[in-house]
C-alpha cells in the first residue's frame, strides 16, 4: 500500500464542512501531486461512485475512490477532519478519516488497493493509530 500513496502531499488536514468539500481537498491534493489530470472530472467519478452506494465504511472512516480518464496511476491521499463531517444523509455518526483512491479506467490494482486497506481497518489498533498521525511519515509507519 505504502508503494501507491502520494508520499508528498498525500496527508491532509482537511477543513472542509461538506462531502463537496472533502473531495474538493482530496481531489486538489491528488492533482497537485500529479496524479490526475482534470480535478473536476475526479471529483464527478467520486459522486458517480457515492451513487452505486456510500463508501462510508462506519467506525468514522471513508473510502471515496474514482474510477476516471483524468486518472495518471493508481494512487490515494489520506485526509483526516478534527472534527469529522456528516459523510451520509441521515447518518448521525460523524466520518473524520478519509482514504480517496484514484484508479485510472483499466482499473489497475483496484482490488488490491481495496482489499490491502479493508485488512488494515479492520485491525482494531489501526484507528487509534490514525488518530495519533501527524504527518506523512507518522501515516506510512502506520501503514507497514
Amino acid at each position: 500500500m505504502e508503494d501507491v500513496f502520494l508520499k508528498q502531499g498525500g496527508f491532509i488536514r482537511l477543513t472542509g464542512n461538506t462531502k463537496g468539500e472533502i473531495f474538493g481537498q482530496l481531489a486538489q491534493a491528488l492533482y497537485d501531486g500529479g496524479c490526475i489530470q482534470d480535478k473536476a472530472s475526479f471529483v464527478e467519478a467520486l459522486y458517480v461512485r457515492e451513487m452505486e452506494g456510500s463508501t462510508s465504511v462506519g467506525d468514522g472512516i471513508a473510502i471515496p475512490h474514482g474510477i476516471s480518464n483524468t486518472v495518471k496511476r493508481t494512487t490515494f491521499v489520506y485526509g483526516c477532519h478534527k472534527e469529522g463531517i456528516y459523510y451520509d444523509e441521515g447518518d448521525d455518526k460523524k466520518t473524520r478519516y478519509f482514504f480517496c483512491l484514484a484508479i485510472p479506467d483499466d482499473r489497475n490494482g483496484q482490488l488490491e488497493l481495496l482489499s490491502d486497506l479493508a485488512r488494515k481497518i479492520m485491525q482494531p489498533e489501526f484507528k487509534s493509530r490514525l488518530e495519533c498521525a501527524a504527518n506523512e511519515d507518522d501515516f506510512l509507519k502506520i501503514l507497514k
